[in-house]
């Protein structure tokens, strides 16, 4: 499964490194210049982890889980 980021200086989307699960329907925030992806699905399987993608590692972290699957 692709993942891309937005660069606003550039202008152009760049590709990332996968998550850890496929999903859709998840909500993404950014805080500073971390992105966090959260909750959503895959193959009718919810999910109440939380990933953080580090943009100047090229990585994405286990952060802290939902208490609830959504």
């Amino acid at each position: 499964m692709a993942v891309e980021m937005y660069d606003t200086t550039t202008d152009v989307w760049i590709n990332c490194a996968p998550m850890r699960h496929k999903r859709g329907c998840l909500a993404v925030a950014t805080i500073g210049d971390r992105i966090f992806a959260v909750g959503g699905g895959h193959a009718q399987v919810l999910f109440s982890d939380v990933e953080c993608y580090d943009p100047q590692l090229g990585t994405w972290t286990r952060s802290t889980s939902m208490l609830t699957k959504v």
